[in-house]
């Protein structure tokens, strides 16, 4: 199955934690399309309990986020300690030479390990740094949802 937005069929299990990403981003894609304001009395929202059963779902799913980042990074920071992970942008301009039998850049400059290694771990100290204020953000979105959530879930319609 290619991952691409809007293409994953949300009926399925999803076989890869990118595909589950990818459902939760086209389940809130319908989600915006379900709830657009329209002049067809038929769609979107019908009553002040649509609202709270909305924001009662995002609620569950930012408090669900924190888990799934930290998760992230700690896979990551593995794989970092291990040496495990590289970064596209190193070395792209240092090829093999063309004679040379494993294709690898045994004839870098000297140091060059070095250099990578330090990028790469800038690079991920980066994005864990960035993954740590994502889940920080999520709790935050989470409590207020859940502070929405007392009072939405008192509100109803008054039938007029």
């Amino acid at each position: 199955m290619k991952i691409t937005s809007g293409s994953i069929d949300l009926s399925h299990r999803p076989a890869t934690p990118g595909e589950a990403a990818w459902q939760a981003a086209d389940a809130i894609r319908a989600l915006n399309h379900l709830t657009l304001v329209t002049t067809d009395p038929h769609t979107g929202f019908v009553g002040p309990c649509d609202v709270d059963s909305v924001i009662g779902g995002l609620h569950t799913l930012a408090e669900r986020l924190p888990q799934a980042l930290r998760q992230a990074s700690t896979w990551l920071t593995g794989q970092h300690h291990h040496d495990r992970i590289s970064h596209d942008r190193i070395g792209h301009d240092q090829q093999p030479p063309p004679d040379h039998p494993t294709g690898t850049r045994a004839h870098a400059e000297p140091g060059a390990d070095a250099r990578e290694a330090a990028v790469v771990s800038a690079a991920v100290t980066m994005l864990l740094a960035d993954l740590d204020t994502a889940a920080q953000v999520a709790v935050e979105l989470a409590a207020t949802l859940g502070t929405a959530r007392t009072v939405s879930a008192h509100l109803a319609g008054t039938g007029r």
